[in-house]
C-alpha cells in the first residue's frame, strides 16, 4: 500500500532499513511453512499437546523462579508448562 500511495517514501524507507523484494519473498516462504495449532475455546496453544499438559502448582515453585508473567500479574495465572513435560 505504501509502495503504491507514496513510492518515494517507500523507496526511502527500504533504503534506510535495507529491505529488498527478495526479503519479502523469504518471509512469505517462511510463513507458508509454519504450523499454527487451531485455537481451542479462544486459547491459542503453543503446540498440539499444550492444553493436555497438567498444570504445575505455583506453590511448588520458589517465587524467584516464577516467570515474568506470574510476577507481574500475581498468582491468579494458572501455569501450564510449555516445554515437553508429560
Amino acid at each position: 500500500m505504501l509502495q503504491r500511495q507514496r513510492p518515494i517514501d517507500y523507496a526511502r524507507l527500504c533504503a534506510a532499513i535495507g529491505y529488498t523484494p527478495k526479503e519479502a519473498e523469504q518471509w512469505r516462504e517462511a510463513a507458508d511453512k509454519m504450523y499454527y495449532p487451531a485455537p481451542v475455546d479462544g486459547i491459542y496453544p503453543q503446540d498440539d499437546d499444550f492444553l493436555n499438559r497438567k498444570p504445575w502448582p505455583l506453590d511448588t515453585i520458589p517465587a524467584d523462579k516464577h516467570p515474568l508473567l506470574i510476577r507481574s500479574h500475581g498468582e491468579s495465572v494458572e501455569l501450564i508448562l510449555s516445554f515437553d513435560r508429560k
